[in-house]
This record gives C-alpha cells, sequence and structure tokens, in this order.
C-alpha cells in the first residue's frame, strides 16, 4: 500500500516545514550509513554471513526458544505426556501442521506467509505435529486432524469419530503469519473458526492440551480455563 507516497510527495509541496522534517530524517540516516562504511562496502561484516544456519546457530534457536515457552497450566499434571503410554493422542488446529507460523513475517519472505519456502528450504524442518509424533514410538497412536484454519471450521463427521476415540487432544491455536499493516487487528479476539474448534474439542470431555503459536497476546481466557494444560509457544522458530 504505498499511498503514503503520494500524501509525502503533497505535504512536501504545501508545507516547508515538512519538508525540512524529511530532510533531516533522511540526513541522519545517511550519516549513519556513512559512518558504518556502506558506501564503500555494504556487506562490511561478510564473514557473519557463514553463521546463517550453521549448526550453531540452530542451537542458539533451539535454546532460545526453550527459555521463552511458558508452560502456564498443569492441571493433575497433564504434562509431560508419557511418550510410551498406548493412548490415543490428536493433534488439531489452525498452528498444528505449518511451520510459517512458528516463525512469522520478515522470515524467509516479507509477509512469512509462503508456507512452500519453509517447507523447500535449507534443512528439513518440522511442524509441531510432526514434531510430536517423532517423539512417540508407535506413531500409529498419534492422529492429526486439521479441523480449522484461521479463517474457516474445517471439522466434519469423519474427524468427529477420530476425535472421539482419542484419550488427550492437543489443540493448536494462534496466529497466521503477518506484518505490518496486513497484521493490524481491530480487536484481540482469537479467529472465529479457532473458537468453533475448540467448542467442537471441549465437548468431547476429553483431556486437552492446550498450545499457543503468536507473536502477541490474545484472548484466549475461556478456552485456556477449560484445557489441563496451556503452553504458550509465542514464535520459537524452526527448531522446535
Amino acid at each position: 500500500e504505498y499511498s503514503f507516497h503520494d500524501y509525502c510527495v503533497e505535504l512536501v509541496r504545501e508545507d516547508s516545514t515538512f519538508a525540512r522534517r524529511v530532510d533531516d530524517a533522511a540526513r541522519r540516516i545517511l550519516k549513519v550509513k556513512d559512518s558504518l562504511g556502506l558506501f564503500e562496502n555494504n556487506v562490511p561484516f561478510e564473514e557473519d554471513l557463514k553463521l546463517i544456519g550453521n549448526d550453531e546457530s540452530h542451537l542458539a534457536n533451539l535454546e532460545f526458544a526453550e527459555e521463552s515457552i511458558i508452560l502456564a497450566k498443569n492441571y493433575v499434571n497433564q504434562l509431560p505426556l508419557n511418550k510410551n503410554d498406548s493412548k490415543n493422542i490428536l493433534i488439531t488446529g489452525a498452528t498444528a501442521n505449518l511451520i510459517k507460523v512458528l516463525n512469522s513475517g520478515w522470515s524467509y519472505v516479507w509477509q512469512g506467509d509462503n508456507e512452500e519456502y519453509f517447507q523447500t528450504f535449507g534443512r528439513p524442518k518440522k511442524t509441531v505435529q510432526e514434531a510430536i509424533k517423532e517423539k512417540i514410538p508407535d506413531q500409529k497412536n498419534v492422529e492429526h486432524i486439521e479441523g480449522a484454519n484461521f479463517t474457516h471450521l474445517l471439522w466434519n463427521d469423519s474427524d468427529q469419530k477420530t476425535a472421539e476415540k482419542s484419550h488427550v487432544i492437543i489443540l493448536c491455536i494462534g496466529e497466521d503469519t503477518y506484518t505490518e499493516v496486513l497484521g493490524n487487528i481491530n480487536n484481540l479476539d482469537l479467529s472465529k473458526s479457532q473458537q468453533q474448534l475448540a467448542e467442537k474439542v471441549f465437548a468431547l470431555g476429553k483431556p486437552v492440551v492446550l498450545v499457543y503459536v503468536g507473536g502477541r497476546p490474545r484472548i484466549i481466557t475461556d478456552i485456556a480455563r477449560k484445557a489441563n494444560a496451556v503452553v504458550l509457544a509465542f514464535l520459537p522458530g524452526n527448531k522446535i
């Protein structure tokens, strides 16, 4: 959305004070770039490029994620789940099977919204549901259904039957990727489709582990109150 450019041109023509402010702001930016030597060498720390995506940076990503993720609720020690238990685990929700939501905007692409880039670029990565499945020896006990995306409830009769056979449900909710204006919201409510999915899940009467993935707080009070455990994952990155 580039209309600001036209407005800036109009203001410069109408208001000399505004023009001076623009000149001052541009001058300060250019001064910093000059002091950093960017006009002589626009990649002054080229050796640092080798650090991108190496093992050290991946381990740092893992460390930061582990230190930032919060276990906000754990009623009757619902977590950790016993990976050797024979109980059926159902994983569902809008953020369960997307890598992009673990990173959000300004990652790989501007809005961070191209899932294909996350899937194909660099070393292999796992979604939340893939990472959980990898931890369970008997993967036949783990089911994944989408249930809902950020705009539509996708729950159907087949999903209902699968969910009824589960012993514990991991409900993954949160935000789609965004930056700048496209991330603007009018309220902090979770999307309606995700609220509807939560209602379907809690109606089953099963223990629910809630996993929130997002870069800012959203109102999930009612959902969190009904869940047995609540994990706030924020934007943990690829190394989950």
